[in-house]
């Protein structure tokens, strides 16, 4: 499992889209640190989404958070 905080303030609202049901969203991809841990006890960093359009024209990529991974040992009582 995977618990990631996203700092709101840094998603532009160009990134932000609406479905059909009302809901608002953004496309986020969640990586892990190339090194592990950081200083904070984080294991992931999350971005926004990048079109192969915006990868190909070598766009900046957008942190917008960071997250940390648990693992269970015992994953019998796990509720999912």
């Amino acid at each position: 499992m995977i618990t990631v905080s996203i700092d709101l303030n840094k998603i532009p609202a160009d990134t932000i889209f609406e479905s059909e049901n009302g809901g608002r969203y953004i496309n986020v991809v969640v990586v892990p640190y190339k090194d592990g841990e950081n200083q904070w006890g984080k294991t992931h960093a999350v971005k926004l989404s990048q079109s192969k359009e915006d990868r190909d024209a070598q766009k900046p990529v957008v942190y917008v958070g960071s997250g940390k991974e648990y693992v269970f040992e015992n994953k019998e009582n796990l509720p999912f």
